[in-house]
């Protein structure tokens, strides 16, 4: 198979760890730029331009609003590409609307491979078991949908079985399909690589839709930029990371129980309630407390679980503002953050003024560690991704590009 070479592709993310995701899916050696909205370019620089729009937790009409805002708005590029959850969760059809207007071809499938997902039949299985089946809803206010097409509301539909995508003529049925969304299954990465094989060469400006293993097939079509990527500055590792974990799940849990075993990190609970009611001068007297041992160790923020219901944008918003007070707190921390959940990581770095993002590297799917232009650290990660090791494989990437000879750490 001979592969399509295409240029510029814009990628537009409903959260910034799926945004850091699907720049790490890219490659490095592609220099994707990294955008938080409404702070994006105004010109093509010939590297990928991803943008997290934030738009998961808007109400839909907002988040196709500003959805459309941004196809209109950043430069023109090809292809498009649209980051959704590999879960199905979020404003899935009012974010494909806009892309889907003027019988542009749009290809969607949220497999993910490398973590179980696939889909057969229109279906999204997870390790095999139907996602309405699965208890990975349990958080979300309404039910999961049975059919992949359950999130595109009222679109025209098309799908494409796993046949048809192995076949030599899916280029062929994805032109015919024009004007409709098309859903089409996919179980390997292989299939992946065939999905946008094809519809690259069904239309060059074909707009994807998936999740970051789609944006990894897309990846060898792109064009390499011409300047080289640059290389991260050593930092000699001295102190603690700022863990902050803006989920309550059993996997996030036992992450964290490792982590603080194999880096001596110290816990710091916070019950949902409590966060959502911090007061800025609560906010500062427990930001100091955070602050004080960072100098030598790893403090790990954990968000415990409660029987009263409190909205969510309210606890990462105290989460954000007792990280910022940490980091006020300690001036001569070299800042070391990792932010799990794409709200959560939102979220705080709006909160320290949206700090620009370079790529630095993938540590595993999901995970990505990212250099920011006040000289950070910043690692970002979906909820409770990766195994039980995610945490201790970020703690250790956060330190072994940049040791020195005789350097050491907790």
């Amino acid at each position: 198979m001979v592969s399509r070479q295409v240029g510029t592709p814009l990628v537009l993310a409903d959260d910034l760890s799926g945004a850091a995701e699907t720049a790490a899916a890219l490659g490095a050696h592609l220099r994707p730029e990294l955008f938080l909205w409404p702070d994006v370019p105004t010109a093509l620089s010939g590297r990928p331009i991803v943008v997290d729009l934030d738009t998961r937790h808007l109400p839909p009409a907002d988040a196709e609003a500003r959805t459309r805002a941004a196809v209109e708005a950043l430069p023109s590029a090809a292809p498009l590409f649209k980051k959704i959850d590999s879960l199905l969760r979020g404003n899935i059809g009012a974010e494909v609307a806009p892309l889907a207007e003027a019988g542009a071809l749009v290809v969607v499938t949220p497999a993910l491979p490398q973590q179980g997902r696939t889909v057969v039949d229109g279906v999204l299985l997870d390790h095999g078991v139907p996602l309405d089946r699965t208890g990975l809803w349990a958080l979300e206010p309404t039910l999961p949908p049975p059919r992949v097409a359950g999130v595109l509301g009222r679109l025209p539909i098309s799908e494409i079985r796993l046949d048809a995508v192995r076949g030599p003529g899916l280029a062929e049925a994805l032109a015919a399909a024009a004007g409709t969304v098309v859903v089409c299954d996919a179980e390997t990465q292989r299939d992946l690589a065939a999905i946008t094989d094809a519809g690259l060469r069904a239309d060059p400006h074909v707009r994807f839709v998936g999740s970051s293993a789609l944006a990894r097939a897309l990846a060898p079509h792109l064009t390499q930029p011409s300047e080289p990527a640059p290389v991260a500055p050593p930092r000699r590792p001295r102190g603690g990371v700022l863990y902050v974990l803006g989920t309550g799940s059993e996997a996030a849990l036992r992450q964290a129980d490792l982590l603080r075993e194999r880096a001596a990190a110290t816990g710091f609970t916070l019950p949902a309630p409590d966060l959502a009611r911090l007061t800025p001068e609560l906010a500062g007297e427990l930001g100091r407390q955070l602050a004080s041992p960072l100098g030598n160790r790893s403090m790990v923020v954990q968000v415990t679980r409660s029987s009263e219901v409190v909205p969510g944008s309210a606890v990462v918003a105290g989460l954000a503002a007792l990280v910022t007070s940490a980091v006020a707190a300690a001036p001569g921390w070299p800042v070391r953050l990792v932010l799990s959940g794409g709200q959560t990581a939102r979220a705080v770095l709006d909160a320290l003024g949206r700090p620009g993002l370079t790529l630095v590297e993938e540590i595993h799917p999901g995970a990505v560690l990212m250099a920011t232009d006040a000289g950070w650290l910043v690692a970002t990660r979906p909820g409770s991704h990766g195994g039980p090791d995610s945490l201790w494989s970020i703690h250790q990437a956060m330190y072994t590009p940049f040791t020195e000879p005789g350097d050491t750490h907790e």
